[in-house]
């Protein structure tokens, strides 16, 4: 509730005899845009109790949310979804349409003790995964990029400037003071991290690591999910990133506490989805990124051209 965009009037229930069979909850960000700001409703969390699903709610809901949305005058919608579930068919019968689907690239991660964060057993299939990705992985970096931890008072304006003087792909949530203040300190679940990347002379970039908790193995563990990998474009090649992402699945192992590691890569970014093969993540699954127009859209299809960026709350780093 503390989260930037949040409005109360912005969350939908169907009840039935006092109980909640189903919820919709939109939230209201700035999103960038082939290079402009534009706000944009997100539909964050789509639920029917099981009891009650296939009789119409969750499209009422939807058709609610879009008017709402017009009537606050929002550019679009946006939404994540299951590329192969059974709630897509709705979302594109509403008039909802798939821009690109983002990867979900997963790495286990260890300590350097040896040990992870589940346990012996548990920790057989990611020690095994790990052995066979490290073959493919470089051993030997150029050693030309740091990672330096930002702390206190400087992690806000920091994260701040970074996103506003480096270039944002498209989907890009633009961090204004609230929302850095919100993703920072008030973050309800996990914890967040905000590195600074530096070369010898210079700083080329910002990424954050924000952890959340998952049941694997019938059992809680701790996942990070690496975003806001914002590079300099004459820093984005795959050496670089390979090394950085090395760097950052180091901290969410040590500081983090964390079993494994996740980030969303638009495929058609080869750069930074060949620097993930090579810093031990795979492939585990993939999403659809939706839009809805809300009104005159311009050129809609140019949005597909340039490289998708997933919004922190449409996401959850489950692999």
């Amino acid at each position: 509730m503390s989260c930037p965009g949040f409005d109360p009037h912005s969350v939908f229930l169907v009840q039935e005899s006092g109980r909640i069979i189903s919820a919709l909850v939109m939230t209201y960000v700035e999103m960038l845009v082939n290079g402009l700001p534009k706000l944009v409703a997100i539909i964050g969390d789509v639920s029917t109790h099981p009891a009650h699903r296939h009789q119409g709610h969750a499209t009422n809901l939807m058709t609610q949310a879009i008017e709402l949305a017009k009537k606050r005058g929002c550019w679009a919608m946006h939404l994540t979804a299951n590329p192969h579930g059974g709630a897509i068919r709705i979302y594109r019968a509403l008039g909802f349409r798939t821009l690109v689907k983002p990867v979900t690239m997963v790495s286990p991660l260890r300590k350097e003790n040896g040990t992870t964060a589940v346990g012996f057993l548990p920790s057989i299939p990611i020690l095994f995964i790990d052995s066979i990705l490290s073959i493919r992985s470089i051993r030997h970096f150029t050693g030309s990029t740091k990672l330096r931890v930002i702390e206190g008072a400087d992690i806000r304006p920091s994260l701040f400037a970074q996103h506003e003087t480096q270039k944002q792909r498209n989907g890009c949530l633009m961090m204004g003071e609230e929302y850095c203040r919100w993703f920072c300190g008030q973050r309800p679940e996990g914890s967040v991290g905000v590195f600074e990347v530096t070369s010898p002379s210079q700083t080329v970039g910002i990424a954050t690591i924000s952890s959340i908790t998952a049941m694997m193995w019938r059992r809680p563990v701790r996942l990070a999910n690496i975003s806001n990998l914002v590079i300099t474009e004459d820093g984005r090649d795959t050496e670089t990133i390979a090394e950085i992402l090395m760097k950052l699945r180091k901290a969410a192992a040590d500081h983090f506490d964390c079993v494994a590691a996740t980030i969303y890569v638009d495929p058609r970014d080869t750069v930074t989805f060949r620097a993930c093969q090579r810093a031990r993540f795979f492939r585990a699954g993939e999403s659809a990124a939706m839009i809805h127009p809300l009104g005159d859209m311009g050129k809609l299809h140019e949005l597909s051209k340039g490289y998708w960026s997933q919004p922190l709350e449409a996401v959850k780093p489950v692999p």
